[in-house]
């Protein structure tokens, strides 16, 4: 049995966790990394036809339209995502199909976001190649 108490770091930068009222900055600091982005409210999306490329925010003058949250579009920004959502049990499926969970978590290079919400986790990574989604 594992227990894992991923936590975010109080030096993180903003982009990784933006406090609400840093969320158009977080955003720009996104934009500037070529990463394609659609506001929500919450967890839904505000835009209809979130994921097609046409709504995507890509550009610093398309902004105005962000209100508390952002999400990161993974089509349009050459990235993909791990995203578990019960960590103690990835874990052990992940060790079974010959990956190493917590050496990813804890990698000195790896991108985290961190919702805050225990027993979860979620590791984001540059790609060129486009992945299918794959639940379990």
């Amino acid at each position: 049995m594992y227990k894992l108490n991923i936590q975010a770091a109080e030096d993180q930068p903003a982009m990784i966790i933006p406090q609400r009222n840093d969320t158009k900055k977080a955003a720009s600091e996104y934009l500037q990394a070529g990463f394609a982005l659609t506001p929500l409210n919450g967890k839904n999306p505000l835009i209809k036809g979130w994921n097609k490329s046409s709504n995507a925010i890509t550009h610093p003058d398309q902004l105005n339209c962000i209100q508390a949250n952002i999400g990161l579009l993974h089509a349009y920004s050459g990235t993909c995502c791990i995203d578990i959502d019960d960590l103690i049990k990835s874990v052990d499926y992940m060790a079974e199909n010959g990956i190493d969970l917590v050496s990813l978590l804890c990698a000195d290079d790896a991108v985290q976001i961190v919702s805050g919400r225990d027993n979860r986790a979620k590791l984001i990574y540059r790609t060129t190649e486009t992945f299918n989604t794959f639940n379990h």
